[in-house]
């Protein structure tokens, strides 16, 4: 129930969209940008850059988006 009123708020406050995801996402996230600097090497510092992006904050449970 609590999701449904955070995305109601969200849209209250004119956002045009609300998402909630596990943060075990960024897991997975993370583990599909070691996948694509091996299968591309050559593209490795663009890829680094974006790991920046998958560090949840710790102990959470959800990201709202």
């Amino acid at each position: 129930m609590v999701s449904q009123e955070i995305k109601s708020k969200a849209l209250e406050l004119e956002y045009t969209a609300c998402g909630i995801i596990p943060s075990a996402a960024f897991d997975e996230y993370s583990r599909y940008l070691g996948e694509r600097i091996n299968s591309f090497p050559e593209s490795k510092e663009l890829y680094m850059a974006l790991y920046d992006l998958v560090r949840p904050p710790e102990n959470s449970r959800s990201i709202i988006v």
